[in-house]
């Protein structure tokens, strides 16, 4: 009985050693993959949070010069692309690309930058924007307001669905 219970013992520790390693190593990968994938996680967040920045700062070289840029602004709108300006009202791409083609635009500038995924592929693009333009002929204005973009991937382009403004406080 002795030899046996010793085989036998011996043969269960070696098992159950075994298997607390093998236990062990899977924790230990999975907390390094972990820990990786949370480092690239960050990494690719902020490139794209950069990526997406200038994206944003493409679109915006379209509105400035003498003359608003339509061919160089319109490739950026999804053809179900919705505008909500500051007063609330919901215009199309159409209206938007009309309403612009009367404004000129002399600078921006774009802050406080901030990237939220939504999906896989829609991400918001929320951002504080100061311009400086004239709309229809009148004076030279600047103020600047909040804008929330929603980005979405068409045909592996990135295109702007939905753009929201509102006013910072003190600007009309």
């Amino acid at each position: 009985m002795s030899s046996y219970c010793a085989k036998y013992h011996t043969a269960q520790d070696s098992i159950l050693l075994l298997r607390r390693t093998f236990a062990a190593a899977i924790l230990l990968l999975a907390t390094f993959s972990a820990q990786a994938y949370a480092h690239s996680e960050k990494e690719s967040s902020q490139s794209f949070e950069q990526t997406t920045l200038g994206r944003e700062h493409e679109l915006w070289k379209s509105f400035l010069g003498p003359q608003f840029n339509v061919p160089m602004f319109e490739p950026w709108l999804a053809d179900d692309f919705l505008g909500i300006d500051h007063s609330g009202k919901v215009i199309s791409k159409e209206q938007t690309i009309a309403l612009l083609k009367h404004c000129t635009f002399f600078s921006y500038q774009i802050s406080q930058p901030r990237v939220r995924s939504l999906s896989p592929t829609p991400y918001a693009f929320i951002y504080q924007i100061t311009i400086e333009d004239s709309c229809n002929g009148g004076r030279r204005a600047s103020g600047g307001g909040l804008v929330a973009d929603i980005w979405k991937q068409h045909d592996n382009k990135w295109l702007l669905q939905v753009h929201t403004e509102t006013n910072l406080p003190g600007n009309k």
